[in-house]
């Protein structure tokens, strides 16, 4: 298993070398500003997603690495798994029921995303490529 999806939000951002978005950067796209930063977001799986630095309910935290945007979420631990096989996955910004596996999703495995689904706590649902 690996340390990404054993680890807690607060040892993902120490590892990705992120704090948290301020000043002139945010409200900012994603794509836009400076790697090492994270923030809170209704629009994860976009590019522009502006991040802030307050996190509202049900908002995902998106972290600006080196290497790209990365969303954080919860999934259930078997699919999680599975996440390096790619496929349709369902991301949630908070644990919940059976979905209590932390996960990391960098933007470029997101092949396609469908909007937010506000009527099952903002789930997520993503096709992602293989790794």
């Amino acid at each position: 298993m690996s340390t990404a999806v054993t680890a807690t939000v607060e040892e993902l951002r120490s590892r990705n070398k992120v704090e948290l978005v301020s000043g002139v950067h945010e409200g900012s796209p994603v794509n836009t500003i400076p790697a090492g930063f994270y923030g809170f977001t209704f629009a994860p799986a976009s590019f522009e997603s502006p991040l802030f630095s307050r996190n509202s309910f049900l908002s995902f935290e998106v972290h600006r690495t080196a290497a790209g945007p990365v969303i954080l979420g919860f999934m259930e631990p078997e699919a999680a798994e599975k996440l390096p096989s790619g496929g349709e996955v369902d991301l949630y910004p908070v644990a919940k029921e059976k979905f209590t596996r932390l996960v990391e999703v960098p933007h470029s495995r997101i092949s396609s995303a469908k909007p937010l689904d506000r009527a099952h706590s903002n789930r997520l649902r993503l096709n992602l490529r293989a790794v």
